[in-house]
């Protein structure tokens, strides 16, 4: 996981990039996430099943999606043996 700071004209600014795997026998335990700001993801590979609030979105290879990271969100589902993705918030 790396961390990257920067200064703004409307003050400080956090970033978080990593980049997460999950095997689909973990999915049986996936958290929901609530925070301020904005959510990035973008699949590097497999499939998996990202819920906003009550919508799922199917996301492959190469997807992105941008939210409101105060909806409740998180993958609900893993249908390859693992999905790897790089999320920015």
């Amino acid at each position: 996981m790396a961390t990257v700071c920067w200064a703004s004209t409307v003050g400080w600014r956090h970033v978080s990039i990593s980049n997460v795997t999950i095997a689909r026998d973990q999915s049986k335990s996936l958290p929901r996430y609530q925070r301020k700001g904005l959510d990035f993801l973008y699949v590097i590979r497999g499939e998996a099943v990202h819920q906003c609030r009550a919508d799922d979105f199917v996301l492959g290879v190469s997807d992105t999606l941008s939210f409101d990271a105060m909806l409740a969100h998180g993958f609900t589902e893993i249908c390859s043996e693992e999905v790897e993705v790089i999320t920015v918030w």
